[in-house]
């Protein structure tokens, strides 16, 4: 994969070449006559121009129509940087900015905090909580678990609204399993620590920003939230991202306050002691 700024580019050998449209060019203006009888398929070599653009290395896709596509594939969402077909997904549609950038802009409790947190915060605290406690293919499992909602169309949906409405979770099951854990190489299962940390999390996110508290969350991770504006919790997400893909280095050393370094830390010597006392 070649990216040029934040636009990611396939390979060119895992891309066919659609030469329709330039084919189609030249049929539109051939003036042969067509009743002469002497019609015949045609070679590269008598048309010079689309052999030069075969031979060129920079050659792009062409692309279909949009209602080509909406005709082959489904609806499409549009998300920053490109469409995504959320009944139609693929490992080559995703990709990591269009991820980052939608659950920045996306505020958590469809935005009843009494400060903005975003999706995007939320899913940084998680995998840093699961760094801790388990491995960097759990802690990339958990920045990436609420990575359908900004690909599906449906965004942050309350957790008691999305069990009345089972095409929700059943889109964004389809989108992990088919799309997102195939291009990232990761489980087509969520590991069972990140709904743990995504559970737990929501006692954290309401004494600290809510007007009311669910006395049925009341095992909270331990987490200080940020509040991060959108551009600093997508920055924050993308770098979280690279370092745990590459897996040489905690999610939290770059950006992380040196504060929630140390409650991370002491978040890990209380669970152990937890664990021990069991």
């Amino acid at each position: 994969m070649t990216t040029v700024g934040n636009i990611q580019f396939a390979p060119r050998d895992v891309i066919p070449r659609n030469l329709d449209s330039i084919a189609r060019r030249f049929v539109e203006h051939d003036t042969t006559a067509q009743s002469s009888g002497s019609f015949r398929p045609r070679t590269a070599d008598e048309f010079p121009h689309i052999r030069s653009l075969i031979a060129n290395d920079n050659l792009r896709q062409v692309a279909p129509t949009a209602a080509t596509e909406r005709k082959d594939r489904g609806p499409y969402v549009l998300a920053d940087t490109g469409r995504f077909y959320p009944f139609d997904p693929r490992p080559e549609d995703v990709r990591i900015q269009d991820i980052a950038h939608g659950l920045a802009m996306s505020s958590r409790y469809n935005g009843a905090g009494r400060r903005y947190y975003s999706t995007a915060e939320h899913s940084v605290l998680i995998a840093n909580w699961i760094w801790w406690h388990a491995s960097a293919v759990e802690a990339l499992c958990g920045l990436l678990h609420d990575a359908p909602e900004p690909l599906s169309g449906f965004g942050d949906v309350l957790r008691p609204v999305k069990d009345r409405a089972p095409i929700i979770k059943e889109t964004e099951t389809d989108i992990w399993r088919r799309a997102i854990a195939p291009a990232f190489g990761l489980p087509l299962e969520l590991p069972a620590i990140v709904h743990e940390a995504d559970s737990r999390i929501i006692a954290d996110e309401m004494a600290a920003n809510m007007s009311d508290v669910d006395p049925s969350y009341r095992d909270p991770l331990g987490v200080e939230l940020q509040f991060w504006t959108p551009d600093e919790a997508e920055e924050n997400f993308l770098k979280t991202f690279v370092q745990l893909q590459n897996m040489t280095a905690p999610a939290n050393d770059d950006h992380y306050p040196q504060h929630d370094r140390e409650a991370s830390a002491a978040d890990r010597a209380y669970q152990m002691a937890k664990e021990d006392a069991v």
